[in-house]
């Protein structure tokens, strides 16, 4: 999982840019080694980072679009990889951070808000880009743009997106402290890229969070969620496994305080996910009860097909808009920990 900082210096507070007073700046961004000068307006506001390569143990590469135009590409050489006993390429976790001496720092004349910033894990086509672009913030947590003619043109969809990497909280430490946290390996890989003893403990080091890691409960990850609704190579234990809209409810919302789980995509617009068309066996509860198709709530009418649509008629109303920001609130806001969050029993 890399860590990818978005921030344009040192400063802590950001204001909003004011469309009104726009301005053309030339500015620099920088991609590993790789320095790319720019010319653009600064109230873009919808930034994308694609991945346009990617193999397990192997390095990638990661595109720069702006405006849905290209403006670099650079591979990506991760600092650490570390492997744990026994693992499928699945379990591999890569460690990466980005920073720049505080020697080389400068402070940019502009001061804006961090705009919407999404990392993609699928391989898309500059076309993509652009039609992605082109919906703007109805592409991402807004079914609206299903209805759209390029829906069907190789697009990404929302549950094979990682969550923005929005920060949580940024913070600083030394190398000497994060050899302490982390691990010795790290810290000398870290030192070696930043020409710094691996136990130096002056020069401060701005660490971004990402918003995924620090979210509490494994199943509130794009992976653990869609494994616990739909299962991805074997089924579960049939009393563990998801049969029941009620009961997957009450789960989540009263009987078990580990049960985190959000909705996946296919609620809102995939009927045939709540079927067992296949005829799979899947097992007996311990109660007696055999696992067919899923239990749908009795205003269903035992229509996958009138569930689908009724949720999505709820996602899109007025209602669910006017109270969606509470929601984020929780998941990605100032409700995830602190007083507000017990308040909010998060």
């Amino acid at each position: 999982m890399g860590e990818i900082n978005d921030d344009d210096d040192d400063e802590e507070e950001q204001s909003d840019f004011n469309d009104d007073n726009q301005q053309d700046d030339d500015y620099e961004i920088n991609l590993a080694e790789s320095t790319v000068q720019i010319k653009t307006n600064l109230y873009v506001s919808f930034p994308f980072l694609f991945l346009n390569s990617s193999s397990t143990l192997k390095n990638s590469s990661v595109s720069l679009y702006v405006n849905s135009n290209l403006i670099g590409t650079q591979r990506l050489n991760y600092i650490n990889s570390t492997i744990m006993p026994n693992s499928t390429p699945s379990s591999l976790s890569i460690h990466g951070v980005i920073g720049t001496l505080p020697i080389f720092r400068s402070l940019s004349p502009v001061t804006w808000r961090q705009a919407s910033s999404y990392l993609f894990e699928d391989i898309i086509s500059p076309q993509s880009v652009k039609c992605i672009f082109n919906m703007g913030p109805n592409y991402l947590g807004s079914f609206q743009s299903l209805e759209m003619e390029n829906f069907n043109n190789s697009l990404i969809m929302e549950d094979r997106i990682m969550f923005g990497i929005h920060p949580s909280k940024i913070f600083e430490m030394t190398l000497a402290k994060f050899r302490g946290v982390y691990n010795k390996n790290d810290s000398k890989s870290i030192g070696k890229q930043l020409n710094i003893p691996s136990n130096e403990n002056v020069t401060p080091l701005r660490i971004l969070s990402n918003t995924v890691a620090q979210l509490q409960g494994s199943s509130r990850t794009v992976g653990g969620v869609v494994i616990g609704y739909i299962y991805i190579g074997h089924f579960d234990l049939a009393d563990r496994m998801f049969h029941s809209i009620k009961e997957a409810w009450l789960s989540a919302s009263k009987n078990n305080m580990a049960d985190v789980k959000e909705l996946i995509p296919e609620f809102f617009y995939l009927p045939e996910f709540l079927s067992n068309s296949n005829k799979f066996d899947l097992g007996k509860k311990q109660s007696g009860v055999e696992l067919n198709d899923i239990v749908l709530p009795p205003w269903a009418k035992n229509d996958p097909r009138e569930f689908v649509r009724v949720h999505r008629m709820a996602l899109e109303s007025d209602y669910v808009s006017a109270h969606l920001n509470e929601w984020i609130d929780l998941i990605f806001g100032y409700k995830q920990q602190g007083q507000a969050a017990i308040e909010s029993n998060n």
